[in-house]
Protein backbone atom coordinates (compact mmCIF):
# COMPACT_ATOMS: atom_id res chain seq x y z
CA UNK A 1 0.00 0.00 0.00
CA UNK A 2 1.06 3.24 -1.02
CA UNK A 3 0.07 6.43 1.19
CA UNK A 4 1.48 10.11 1.04
CA UNK A 5 0.96 13.06 3.15
CA UNK A 6 1.34 16.47 2.19
CA UNK A 7 0.69 19.82 3.37
CA UNK A 8 -1.67 22.22 1.40
CA UNK A 9 -2.25 25.74 1.63
CA UNK A 10 -5.73 27.01 2.96
CA UNK A 11 -4.92 30.85 3.32
CA UNK A 12 -7.35 31.56 0.70
CA UNK A 13 -10.56 29.22 2.09
CA UNK A 14 -12.73 30.25 4.75
CA UNK A 15 -11.49 27.30 7.58
CA UNK A 16 -9.55 29.51 9.86
CA UNK A 17 -5.63 27.69 9.25
CA UNK A 18 -3.32 28.77 6.81
CA UNK A 19 -2.35 25.24 6.30
CA UNK A 20 -3.81 21.80 5.76
CA UNK A 21 -3.07 18.09 5.10
CA UNK A 22 -3.55 16.00 2.32
CA UNK A 23 -3.44 12.27 3.09
CA UNK A 24 -3.73 10.18 -0.82
CA UNK A 25 -3.43 7.02 -1.35
CA UNK A 26 -2.06 5.45 -4.64
CA UNK A 27 -2.08 1.77 -4.41
CA UNK A 28 -3.32 -0.88 -2.15
CA UNK A 29 -7.13 -1.10 -0.12
CA UNK A 30 -5.78 -1.13 3.85
CA UNK A 31 -6.97 1.15 6.18
CA UNK A 32 -4.95 4.46 6.07
CA UNK A 33 -4.95 8.37 7.77
CA UNK A 34 -3.66 10.27 10.03
CA UNK A 35 -3.18 9.61 13.93
CA UNK A 36 -1.79 11.93 16.10
CA UNK A 37 -1.02 11.96 19.85
CA UNK A 38 -1.21 15.36 22.33
CA UNK A 39 -0.20 15.09 25.96
CA UNK A 40 -2.30 16.83 28.99
CA UNK A 41 -5.21 14.98 29.24
CA UNK A 42 -5.25 14.25 33.04
CA UNK A 43 -5.29 17.92 33.61
CA UNK A 44 -8.79 17.98 32.06
CA UNK A 45 -10.95 15.21 33.72
CA UNK A 46 -14.14 16.22 34.79
CA UNK A 47 -14.24 18.21 31.76
CA UNK A 48 -15.62 18.02 28.77
CA UNK A 49 -12.88 18.21 25.76
CA UNK A 50 -14.10 18.95 22.04
CA UNK A 51 -12.23 18.32 19.04
CA UNK A 52 -13.23 19.97 15.66
CA UNK A 53 -11.99 20.53 11.98
CA UNK A 54 -12.86 20.76 8.46
CA UNK A 55 -12.52 17.51 5.86
CA UNK A 56 -12.92 17.44 2.34
CA UNK A 57 -12.22 14.99 -0.40
CA UNK A 58 -10.19 14.46 -3.74
CA UNK A 59 -12.61 13.08 -6.45
CA UNK A 60 -11.39 9.40 -6.43
CA UNK A 61 -12.03 9.12 -2.87
CA UNK A 62 -14.84 6.80 -2.10
CA UNK A 63 -14.48 5.88 1.86
CA UNK A 64 -16.07 6.98 4.89
CA UNK A 65 -13.71 8.86 7.22
CA UNK A 66 -13.89 7.17 11.00
CA UNK A 67 -12.87 9.97 13.87
CA UNK A 68 -11.73 8.86 17.17
CA UNK A 69 -10.86 11.34 19.80
CA UNK A 70 -9.47 9.58 22.88
CA UNK A 71 -7.19 9.39 25.55
CA UNK A 72 -4.58 6.65 26.91
CA UNK A 73 -1.81 5.72 28.63
CA UNK A 74 0.49 4.96 25.75
CA UNK A 75 0.42 5.78 21.76
CA UNK A 76 -1.88 2.13 20.74
CA UNK A 77 -2.23 1.59 24.80
CA UNK A 78 -5.78 0.75 25.97
CA UNK A 79 -8.57 3.47 25.33
CA UNK A 80 -9.57 5.16 28.53
CA UNK A 81 -12.16 7.75 27.44
CA UNK A 82 -13.73 8.00 23.76
CA UNK A 83 -15.81 10.03 21.36
CA UNK A 84 -16.22 8.39 17.98
CA UNK A 85 -18.12 9.81 15.08
CA UNK A 86 -18.33 8.69 11.50
CA UNK A 87 -18.00 11.25 8.19
CA UNK A 88 -20.24 10.05 5.66
CA UNK A 89 -18.41 9.69 1.87
CA UNK A 90 -21.57 11.38 0.88
CA UNK A 91 -21.13 14.05 3.28
CA UNK A 92 -17.69 15.42 2.03
CA UNK A 93 -17.44 17.58 -1.32
CA UNK A 94 -14.47 18.08 -3.50
CA UNK A 95 -14.51 21.75 -3.50
CA UNK A 96 -16.67 22.73 -0.22
CA UNK A 97 -14.81 22.13 3.50
CA UNK A 98 -17.36 20.12 5.76
CA UNK A 99 -16.66 20.79 9.54
CA UNK A 100 -16.95 18.07 11.94
CA UNK A 101 -16.67 17.97 15.43
CA UNK A 102 -17.30 15.30 18.63
CA UNK A 103 -17.13 16.11 22.40
CA UNK A 104 -15.78 13.87 25.23
CA UNK A 105 -15.64 13.48 28.41
CA UNK A 106 -12.73 13.24 30.83
CA UNK A 107 -14.00 11.13 33.47
CA UNK A 108 -11.93 9.77 36.10
CA UNK A 109 -11.23 6.40 34.57
CA UNK A 110 -8.65 8.82 32.81
CA UNK A 111 -6.98 9.25 35.86
CA UNK A 112 -7.14 5.67 37.10
CA UNK A 113 -5.59 4.68 34.02
CA UNK A 114 -2.98 7.56 34.19
CA UNK A 115 -3.80 7.91 30.62
CA UNK A 116 -2.18 11.42 29.81
CA UNK A 117 -2.30 11.49 25.90
CA UNK A 118 -5.24 12.52 23.63
CA UNK A 119 -5.23 10.56 20.64
CA UNK A 120 -6.69 11.51 17.65
CA UNK A 121 -7.18 9.24 14.74
CA UNK A 122 -8.61 10.26 11.04
CA UNK A 123 -9.09 6.70 9.35
CA UNK A 124 -10.52 6.37 5.94
CA UNK A 125 -11.37 2.16 5.93
CA UNK A 126 -11.54 0.23 1.92
CA UNK A 127 -10.63 2.84 0.21
CA UNK A 128 -8.52 2.01 -3.43
CA UNK A 129 -5.74 3.45 -4.26
CA UNK A 130 -6.28 5.38 -7.54
CA UNK A 131 -6.17 8.94 -9.11
CA UNK A 132 -7.40 11.94 -6.18
CA UNK A 133 -8.26 9.20 -3.39
CA UNK A 134 -7.44 11.59 -0.55
CA UNK A 135 -9.10 13.53 1.37
CA UNK A 136 -8.18 17.15 3.70
CA UNK A 137 -8.26 18.21 6.72
CA UNK A 138 -7.72 21.55 8.08
CA UNK A 139 -8.04 23.25 11.47
CA UNK A 140 -7.80 20.68 13.75
CA UNK A 141 -8.45 22.28 17.29
CA UNK A 142 -8.88 20.21 21.22
CA UNK A 143 -10.66 22.84 23.43
CA UNK A 144 -12.32 22.73 26.71
CA UNK A 145 -16.48 22.77 26.66
CA UNK A 146 -19.39 21.30 25.01
CA UNK A 147 -18.87 23.86 22.11
CA UNK A 148 -16.51 24.33 18.74
CA UNK A 149 -15.58 27.48 18.09
CA UNK A 150 -13.72 29.40 15.04
CA UNK A 151 -10.16 28.09 15.00
CA UNK A 152 -7.74 30.07 16.73
CA UNK A 153 -4.60 31.15 15.29
CA UNK A 154 -1.89 30.81 18.03
CA UNK A 155 1.20 33.53 17.77
CA UNK A 156 4.34 31.68 16.25
CA UNK A 157 6.90 32.69 19.04
CA UNK A 158 4.18 30.73 21.64
CA UNK A 159 4.34 27.61 18.94
CA UNK A 160 7.80 27.76 18.90
CA UNK A 161 7.88 27.74 23.03
CA UNK A 162 5.88 24.92 22.98
CA UNK A 163 8.00 22.63 20.60
CA UNK A 164 10.82 23.79 22.35
CA UNK A 165 9.12 21.49 25.17
CA UNK A 166 10.20 18.49 22.51
CA UNK A 167 13.24 19.72 20.99
CA UNK A 168 15.85 22.39 21.20
CA UNK A 169 19.01 22.72 19.48
CA UNK A 170 22.31 23.90 21.75
CA UNK A 171 23.66 27.45 20.90
CA UNK A 172 26.81 28.11 18.69
CA UNK A 173 28.83 28.29 21.72
CA UNK A 174 28.91 26.79 25.72
CA UNK A 175 30.39 27.39 28.69
CA UNK A 176 32.44 24.86 30.08
CA UNK A 177 33.94 24.19 32.98
CA UNK A 178 35.67 20.73 33.63
CA UNK A 179 33.69 18.03 31.84
CA UNK A 180 30.06 19.98 32.50
CA UNK A 181 28.27 21.95 30.17
CA UNK A 182 26.16 24.65 31.03
CA UNK A 183 22.81 25.06 29.22
CA UNK A 184 20.13 26.84 30.46
CA UNK A 185 16.54 25.26 28.86
CA UNK A 186 14.13 28.39 27.67
CA UNK A 187 11.57 26.22 29.00
CA UNK A 188 10.54 23.13 30.89
CA UNK A 189 11.56 20.39 28.65
CA UNK A 190 8.40 17.85 28.64
CA UNK A 191 10.82 14.89 29.95
CA UNK A 192 14.58 15.03 30.87
CA UNK A 193 16.71 15.58 28.02
CA UNK A 194 19.04 13.52 26.21
CA UNK A 195 22.46 14.91 24.71
CA UNK A 196 22.73 13.41 21.34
Amino acid sequence: ATVAFSQIDTSAQSVGSQYGARVARSGGTDIFGIITVQEGALATVGKNITLSGYMRKGSGFTADVGVTFGTRASKFGAVSDSANITIANATLSTSTWYRFSTTMAVTTTTSTDSADLFEIELLASSQAGGANAHFEVASLQMEIGDTATEFEQEDQSLTLLRCKRYYQTAPIYVQTIGNQVTWVFPVTMRVNPTVA
